[in-house]
């Protein structure tokens, strides 16, 4: 017997995110040095993966803290930030600030369906199974993914935690 309904996550189930993420922190980085030459971007890369590695481990940020759940870039800003204040950089606002506008549009570019799911999703569809897509994470930014992909075609709900509160 079929289920009547199934809800999916978005990010790592239907989306491949963080290999794009990894992929794009790279190219960010490379970009960003280049345009500003005041430090190397695998020392910049390396900075960025730590400190980003750190925030989304950090179990007391996590319990309490919902902005950074919710707002992709102030939680990048304070990522960069932080990897622009250890390596010295005495602009780290306009700078950071650049670099989360370049990761944010590179991201989105580089993220790309898991393998099969496309098809998998229509096979369901097709079956008449209800379909929902439920993730956390910034409006906006889910947003221009569900969007990007045309997962309203598959799903009968998308619903986004930064969009609900």
């Amino acid at each position: 017997m079929l289920p009547k309904a199934i809800l999916f996550d978005l990010d790592d189930t239907i989306l491949v995110e963080d290999k794009a993420a990894e992929l794009a922190w790279d190219k960010t980085c490379r970009i960003s040095t280049e345009k500003i030459a005041l430090f190397d971007s695998e020392e910049l890369f390396k900075r960025i993966n730590h400190i980003r590695k750190l925030y989304r481990n950090d179990v007391n940020r996590t319990s309490t803290e919902v902005k950074g759940r919710v707002d992709f870039f102030y939680a990048r800003m304070i990522i960069v930030k932080s990897a622009l204040d250890e390596l010295g950089c005495n602009q780290k606002d306009s700078i950071a600030k650049e670099i989360v506008h370049t990761y944010s549009s590179l991201k989105l570019e580089l993220t790309e369906f898991v393998p099969k799911t496309e098809s998998t999703l229509q096979e369901l569809k097709n079956k008449r199974i209800k379909l929902a897509l439920i993730t956390n994470g910034d409006g906006n930014e889910q947003r221009a993914k569900i969007e990007r992909f045309g997962m309203k075609r598959f799903f009968n709900a998308c619903l986004v935690e930064g969009e609900l509160g």
